[in-house]
């Protein structure tokens, strides 16, 4: 669960780690722009980036660390995507997610809660892209990044998106975390990744303003 102060976005770029030159990660990054680029020439209204989905509860079984791992499945998304993949199996999306409990346990004591910053460190340190903070975006900044071939993490109060597919309950903790994959002017929809809707999460589309007063 990730736990926001504001409405607080990862932008998520192509990493520049292990001491690879940044020229060679631009030249490698420009063919995913290029094809996004020739989706916007088709239509200028629909742009949809191929991140494969993961659902906070690979299983099914929503208890324990599972139902509280939106953030933990937002960056295995972005990850996947950035190595290229479009689909992966339930158990390596177990193994993904368990190591950043690990990782989240090892140096805050808990994997339970989030923000942005220690989105940033988990990122940072478990992953091989990097991401920066941008706080209160408006709509142009996501769409840029989307265009540019690049998924957004969002942090949200989860009962003001008002998806009933999630139940979030008033006794615990409604914070949530999605992956925005693209956009779509006609309907003023984001679409998103929701790692805790399983019934509708791969593609789930909400209302720009919904979306962006979360």
């Amino acid at each position: 669960i990730a736990v926001p102060t504001l409405v607080f976005f990862i932008y998520f770029f192509s990493n520049f780690k292990f001491g690879e030159p940044v020229l060679q990660k631009v030249s490698e990054s420009a063919p995913l722009e290029e094809e996004t680029q020739k989706k916007e020439v088709k239509n200028k209204n629909r742009v949809v980036l191929s991140v494969p989905y993961v659902s906070e509860a690979p299983d099914g079984i929503w208890a324990g660390p599972w139902k509280n791992a939106c953030e933990e499945a937002v960056i295995a998304m972005a990850e996947y995507f950035y190595e290229g993949r479009t689909e992966v199996s339930i158990a390596e999306d177990k193994i993904f997610l368990k190591k950043l409990f690990d990782f989240q346990d090892r140096v805050y004591g808990s994997n339970a809660n989030s923000n942005s910053v220690r989105n940033l460190r988990i990122i940072s340190e478990n992953t091989n892209f990097e991401g920066v903070i941008k706080e209160t975006p408006n709509l142009d900044d996501i769409k840029k990044e989307i265009l540019a071939g690049r998924p957004v993490l969002a942090m949200h109060r989860g009962f003001d998106l008002q998806n009933k597919n999630i139940p979030f309950l008033a006794t615990g903790s409604s914070y949530h975390t999605t992956i925005v994959i693209g956009f779509d002017d006609e309907k003023k929809h984001f679409i998103t990744n929701d790692p805790g809707d399983e019934i509708d999460g791969k593609g789930y589309e909400y209302d720009y303003d919904i979306f962006m007063n979360s």
